[in-house]
């Protein structure tokens, strides 16, 4: 679900850097920050996409 997260657009420049979870919402059930060991039809969640310059994350990894 997280890798899903990171299918949405973005400017060609910019490089997603973290995924954070919110929340989760189970069958329409909002508010579950963990839902591990809950059972249910349709898992949704709610993200922080933390995006950067793609040259500044190069520069760093270097």
């Amino acid at each position: 679900m997280i890798d899903a997260a990171k299918a949405v657009a973005i400017p060609a420049d910019q490089k997603i850097l973290h995924v954070l979870p919110q929340e989760f919402i189970v069958d329409g059930q909002e508010g579950i920050r963990d839902p591990i060991g809950m059972s249910g039809v349709r898992l949704e969640a709610k993200v922080h996409i933390v995006t950067g310059a793609d040259s500044a994350a190069q520069n760093i990894e270097k």
